[in-house]
């Protein structure tokens, strides 16, 4: 809630995007999964707050920030080596931990299936049933928080997570701007908004 909103931004250190030192990925690939508790063990143990720049299922770049880390100072090439392990990296994304992977995947075939070289808009409608039945377990859950506290009760990660808008965006967006030309299409898309 706003409560816990305002405790994390008074714990963040004044500073911190000044001061923290990025860490550079040593590898490129799809992000499959993070070791949190490794992640928080290296915070934990070395007195760090880390912020993470990706989620799994974004693609990263050698050499590009993996994490910002403060205080910087303590920033080394072992600390590097140990950050970095803890992010699996791969060819291909992973529902492990990916769930815009997921909704990605039936969005992708709900608009094969609406392409004019295909034209079937039954497969595209259960990919929206699908779409919306996932939607609606996801709202009555409570997304995790993305500050992490270790058993001290200290901020050590904050995460980039995903957001149930983001996820309906993904869901809905592109399914809307590909279907205009079909009406049981659009028209079972609201029906799924509306529930």
């Amino acid at each position: 809630g706003s409560g816990e909103k305002r405790r994390w931004v008074e714990e963040i250190p004044v500073g911190f995007d000044r001061e923290a030192s990025p860490i550079l990925a040593t590898s490129s690939g799809y992000l499959q999964a993070i070791d949190n508790d490794k992640l928080m063990k290296i915070a934990q143990s070395k007195d760090l707050l880390v912020r993470l720049k990706h989620r799994p299922g974004k693609f990263v770049v050698q050499g590009s920030e993996l994490v910002r880390v403060w205080p910087g100072e303590r920033v080394n090439k072992t600390l590097s080596q140990q950050l970095n392990e803890a992010f699996i990296l791969g060819k291909q994304r992973t529902e492990q931990q990916d769930v815009e992977f997921c909704v990605n995947q039936l969005v992708e075939v709900a608009i094969r299936a609406i392409s004019p070289a295909v034209n079937d808009p039954f497969t595209a409608i259960r990919c929206i049933d699908q779409l919306s039945a996932g939607l609606c377990r996801l709202a009555e859950r409570e997304f995790p928080s993305p500050y992490r506290y270790d058993d001290d009760n200290n901020l050590r990660v904050i995460a980039d997570p995903v957001t149930f808008a983001k996820l309906t965006d993904d869901a809905f967006n592109q399914i809307r701007q590909y279907s205009k030309p079909d009406v049981a299409v659009r028209i079972r898309m609201l029906e799924a908004i509306a529930v």
